[in-house]
Order: structure tokens, then sequence, then C-alpha cells
């Protein structure tokens, strides 16, 4: 989105993993077998395998394409093909359920800083994922660090600790989340590993609905 840093981002981990013995693009077509124990409530997976074009094949059973705004680019990132963002205006648009209960997993490498102090990985109605990327303001855990909100009447904000999340370095990151109380916290975790997850702003009110 607007004011987004320059980044490179790649499907999940263990999805890369599980598909690793095909050693080839799936079909068109081929899509994961949700009874599978890494699967089971996959909602949307997105390897960015195609290497070119201008959308992003869904293998998950949601069959919800990624569709380009303003011409993110092709690259390479580590697994193989990436998708580079501009840090201004270029993302990937997609359409989401409601979701109580969710996992955003995603690899991730801000390669510059952009205009932004709170560059998102992923941006829905009912949650949002990102970096902190500000050294200037007072609050704790937005210099280098990775977030997550809740979107509510007053969104409910965490953050992994200061520094953990440099430029210049790829980074598996994922979180994991229950919306059904104010009183839950999420799990932030970076190259598979749980991290301190601190909350910065404790969430107040009802959710926002997550589909669209």
């Amino acid at each position: 989105p607007a004011g987004a840093v320059t980044t490179t981002a790649r499907g999940t981990q263990q999805n890369i993993q599980k598909y690793k013995y095909l050693r080839r693009k799936p079909a068109r077509g081929e899509f994961l077998d949700r009874t599978h124990a890494l699967n089971r409530g996959l909602v949307h997976f997105w390897p960015m395998w195609e290497g070119s074009g201008n959308s992003l094949e869904e293998l998950s059973a949601s069959r919800s394409a990624g569709t380009f705004v303003n011409t993110p680019s092709w690259a390479t990132l580590g697994y193989g093909s990436a998708l580079s963002f501009d840090g201004l205006t270029s993302r990937i648009s997609f359409t989401t359920p409601s979701l109580p209960l969710i996992t955003i997993s995603a690899l991730v490498y801000v390669r510059t800083a952009g205009d932004s102090d709170f560059p998102r990985i992923v941006d829905m109605p009912g949650y949002q994922f990102y970096f902190g990327k500000d050294t200037t303001l007072p609050l704790t855990g937005d210099d280098d660090t990775l977030k997550f909100s809740s979107v509510r009447v007053v969104d409910g904000v965490w953050n992994s600790p200061q520094g953990s999340l440099p430029n210049g370095t790829p980074f598996w990151v994922a979180v994991t989340y229950d919306n059904s109380a104010t009183t839950n916290n999420p799990q932030l975790y970076i190259n598979g590993v749980p991290v301190t997850t601190s909350i910065q702003v404790v969430p107040v009110g009802a959710v926002t609905d997550n589909a669209g």
C-alpha cells in the first residue's frame, strides 16, 4: 500500500517444504491436499513460483488469485522467484473471508527504508501484519520490529523486541492470533522461533470483520 517500504515477499516456508519433493512448479489447477496436517484450515497460499505475469495463482482450495496493483516486479529471493514492491503504491490485492483465528506467514526482505514508519506485509480489514521502522517515536517497539494489529474500536498493537528485523536480511516471519477476546495476545515468530511479543496498545471493543 501507499507508504510501504521497499520489500520483497515470498510464500510460506512450511508449504514450500511440502512441495519441495515435486521439484517443479505445480500444474495449473493443482492445489494442496487440505487434509494434510500442514494445510488444515489453509485459506490462502501463493507460492510465487510464476516468475512472470501480473497475477498469482492460488494453490489453496479457495482459489483466490492475487492481483497486481501498480506493477510489483518479479525478483529472486532464497528459494526462487519473489515479488519486489516499490515502497510507494505497488501491492497485491486479494479477497479474504472472516477469520477469527488466523496465522500469517511469509518470507520478507526489506532492502531500504521507504516513506512509511509502519510498512505493511499483509493489510486486511481486520488485521495488519507489518514492520516498525521508526527510530524517532518515543513508543517502544517501533525500531526494526515485527508488529501485529487487531482492528477494533481501539486497535490492539503488539511487537517483537527492538532491532529484531534489521534491513538487508531475509526473514521468515509469522503470527498466530485468536480474536475471540481482548485478553488474547498474538504470538510472533521470526525464522521459525517464537519471540517475545509485547503489547503496545491494549485492544478495546468489538473486532472489525475481516471479510473483504
